[in-house]
C-alpha cells in the first residue's frame, strides 16, 4: 500500500503532462475546446485551392454542401467535397484525416487533396509513392462507390480511414446514404483476435513465470510476429498522443487497447513489468540478438546510474517540446516504426537495428535506459525515487 501511495505523485505528473498535451492542442479525446465554425474552416482550407484556381471565384451550394468553382464565365469548373464535419467519427492512426474530395465540370474524381492532418508524413509520403491516393481519378461517384479499393499492408488503419471518408462523403454527395453501409474490415477484425490471443498468452506467462518458462521463446516470438510485423500497431509515444487528442477507433484497434488495459493495470497493483517484459515486440526482438551471444558486458556502475534516468529525461523532454508547440514527428524518436520497414525511413531501421546489434553484447539496452514508452509504465510500476528509511524503521 505505502508502495502506491508513493508512486501517487509521479503518475499525477505524468497526468498532468499528458493533460497539457491535450490543452494545447485544443483537443480532448475528439473533442474540442475551442470549436470553430465549418465555414472558417473551409476559408482557411480554401487557400490551397486559390492558388490551384487563381482567377476563380468560390461559392457555397447549400443544397449538396459543396464549394463550388466558379470560372470568369460564370461556369462552374470544379466542386469541392470537403470530408469534414460528416467523416469525424472515421479515425486514422492520428485520429480524424480530413481531406477535399475534387470533382471536374463532368463530375469525375479530379483529385484529392489532404488537409491539415497529425498522420504520420513518412506514411503519407509512402501512400503517394504508390499511387494510393490516385485509385479514384478519373471515375464517376457511383464508379468511386463501387471501386474495391485495398487498405495499404503497414498502414492499414490510416489507408482505411481515407477509403471509407472518401465513400462517406461521396454518399452524403449524391444522396446515396441509403446505400452506404460501413463495411466490416475482416482482415483487421483477424489482426485484432489474433493479437488478443497472443496478449493472453502473454498474461499466462506473466502469471505463472516459472511453469512458462521453457515455452518463453514461443511468446517473445508471437510477439514479433503478430503484434510487430503483421498488426503492426505498437503502443509508442505518438500512439499516446493520438489518442488523448483523438480518442481512439475501438472496433478498429480494440487488440492494441486490451493490450493498453493490462499494460496500465498490471504493473499498478503487481509492481511488475507487463509490457515490456511480456508484449513489446521490440523488446522480444532484443531477446532473440541476445540469444546470440551468452557472454554479456556489465555497465559501468557511475554511466548505469546515469542511464537508469535518462529515459525519464527523455521522456519529459519530449512532452515538454510538445506542450510549448514544437512540432515533433514522435515515431522518429522510437524504433517501433521499423516493423513497418517498407514506410520506414532508412534513418528509423538503422536506429533499430543498433540497439538490436546492442543487445547482443548488453542486455536489452533500448528498453533499460532508452524507451521513454517504458518510462511511462515504470513510473506506474514503482517509485521513481524510494524512501530512505531512518533508524526506527529499520
Amino acid at each position: 500500500m505505502k508502495k502506491k501511495l508513493l508512486k501517487l505523485p509521479q503518475i499525477l505528473i505524468l497526468l498532468l503532462l499528458l493533460g497539457l498535451i491535450a490543452f494545447s492542442e485544443g483537443r480532448l479525446f475528439g473533442y474540442e475546446f475551442k470549436k470553430s465554425t465549418d465555414l472558417s474552416e473551409q476559408a482557411d482550407s480554401l487557400s490551397v485551392f486559390r492558388e490551384l484556381y487563381p482567377e476563380a471565384n468560390f461559392k457555397k451550394d447549400k443544397i449538396s454542401d459543396a464549394i463550388n468553382v466558379i470560372d470568369k464565365k460564370g461556369n462552374i469548373e470544379a466542386e469541392l467535397l470537403f470530408t469534414m464535419p460528416y467523416c469525424c467519427d472515421i479515425k486514422g492512426y492520428g485520429g480524424c484525416l480530413p481531406f477535399v474530395i475534387v470533382l471536374n465540370s463532368q463530375k469525375k474524381i479530379e483529385q484529392l487533396v489532404l488537409l491539415k492532418h497529425r498522420e504520420t508524413p513518412r506514411w503519407i509520403k509512402s501512400m503517394r509513392k504508390i499511387g494510393f491516393f490516385d485509385e479514384w481519378n478519373n471515375l464517376s461517384i457511383d464508379e468511386a462507390l463501387n471501386k474495391k479499393v485495398d487498405a495499404i499492408s503497414g498502414s492499414t488503419i490510416t489507408s482505411d480511414c481515407i477509403i471509407q471518408s472518401l465513400q462517406m462523403r461521396l454518399s452524403v454527395y449524391s444522396d446515396q446514404m441509403d446505400a452506404y453501409e460501413k463495411k466490416i474490415n475482416y482482415p483487421k477484425l483477424l489482426i485484432n483476435i489474433a493479437v488478443v490471443l497472443v496478449l493472453l498468452f502473454a498474461l499466462i506467462n506473466f502469471l505463472y513465470p516459472a511453469r512458462t518458462k521453457k515455452i518463453r521463446w514461443l511468446m517473445h516470438l508471437l510477439n514479433v510476429l503478430v503484434i510487430g510485423f503483421i498488426a503492426t500497431d505498437l503502443i509508442s509515444l505518438s500512439f499516446f498522443k493520438a489518442t488523448i487528442i483523438e480518442g481512439v477507433d475501438l472496433k478498429m484497434r480494440f487488440g492494441l487497447l486490451s493490450i493498453l488495459l493490462l499494460s496500465v493495470i498490471l504493473p499498478i497493483f503487481t509492481n511488475k513489468s507487463f509490457y515490456c517484459q511480456y508484449v513489446c515486440p521490440f523488446g522480444s526482438l532484443q531477446y532473440f540478438s541476445g540469444l546470440i551471444t551468452k557472454k554479456k558486458y556489465k555497465y559501468n556502475k557511475v554511466l548505469a546510474k546515469f542511464l537508469n534516468y535518462f529515459r525519464y529525461v527523455y521522456l519529459l523532454g519530449l512532452l515538454l517540446l510538445i506542450i510549448i508547440g514544437v512540432e515533433v514527428v514522435l515515431e522518429s524518436f522510437e524504433p517501433f516504426t521499423a516493423f513497418t520497414f517498407q514506410h520506414s525511413s532508412i534513418f528509423i531501421i538503422s536506429f533499430a537495428l543498433i540497439f538490436v546489434i546492442l543487445a547482443m553484447f548488453f542486455n536489452k539496452p533500448w528498453c533499460r535506459f532508452f524507451c521513454p514508452t517504458g518510462a511511462i509504465f515504470e513510473l506506474l510500476r514503482r517509485p521513481l525515487f524510494k524512501k530512505k528509511k531512518n533508524k526506527d524503521e529499520r
